[in-house]
């Protein structure tokens, strides 16, 4: 039991000085810095805070709200074809 509590006491030792080599303090005032509102649950984009790429992100808008695109053309496919051993062998 008496080495457990200096095993304790080392370690607390250890962080206290690594918190005073980083010049780390408490936040005894209880302000809050730098925090925000809570953000609306929503998978909308907020358009305004998308950056760059102007042209790829019109286009992309435009593919998804056209009615005549279709999902897989949204998605995309991936094909899966079964190959023996010997076939890809041979391609090599």
């Amino acid at each position: 039991m008496g080495s457990k509590t200096k095993e304790i006491s080392a370690r607390y030792e250890d962080i206290m000085t690594k918190k005073s080599k980083l010049d780390l303090r408490e936040n005894v005032d209880r302000k809050s810095y730098g925090t925000r509102g809570r953000l609306p649950p929503t998978s909308l984009v907020n358009e305004a805070h998308v950056y760059g790429r102007e042209d790829d992100k019109e286009e992309w808008f435009l593919d998804l709200y056209n009615e005549e695109t279709s999902y897989q053309e949204r998605v995309g496919q991936v094909e899966y074809h079964e190959t023996s051993q010997s076939d890809q062998a041979a391609s090599l």
